[in-house]
This record gives C-alpha cells, structure tokens and sequence, in this order.
C-alpha cells in the first residue's frame, strides 16, 4: 500500500515544483524586461546631457571671447585708453613725510 501512495506525492511535489520554477522565471522575465527599458532611458537621458553639454560648451567659449568682452565694454560707455602714464618712483621710498 505504501508503494500506490509514493507515486500521487510525487506528482503533486512535481506540479508544485515546476508552477514555482514557472512563476520564478515570470519573475525574471519581468525584471529583464523593467532593467532594459531603464537602461533605454538612461541612454536617452545621457545622449540629451551630452548634447547639452556641447551647447553650454559652445556658449561659455563664445561668452568669453574677446569680441564679447569689447561689445560687454562699448556697452557700458567705457572709454579705450589712449596713452599710458607711468609715475615714476625717486628712490626706494613709496611715501615720504
């Protein structure tokens, strides 16, 4: 009688084993497919920073050229110096009493 009996556990113990060998690889499946699609936007998210990146870099060595620098000058009435006078120091002295 214990020999008819073995037989029905084990098939049961073989349904329960491949429905959770089943529902394991669902499981896998589900975060496969969730870590890819994260993978795609961070992709997209990099291409976008990266093209960013050059706009800026462009902008700031376009900002800070020399050409920009006179039109930021003319701009704020600053007058382009003509001739330079030096003063002359007599001595070691900077001030004397």
């Amino acid at each position: 009688m214990m020999i008819l009996t073995l037989p029905k556990y084990s098939w049961v113990i073989g349904v329960v084993l491949t429905a959770l060998l089943l529902a394991c690889y669902v499981f896998q499946i589900v975060e496969v497919t969730r870590a890819s699609f994260f993978i795609s936007n961070y992709e997209k998210q990099i291409t976008k920073f990266s093209q960013e990146s050059k706009i800026l870099e462009s902008s700031f060595s376009q900002l800070n050229s020399l050409a920009h620098l006179e039109s930021v000058l003319n701009g704020l009435n600053y007058v382009k110096v003509e001739k330079v006078h030096y003063i002359r120091l007599l001595g070691s002295q900077v001030a004397a009493k």
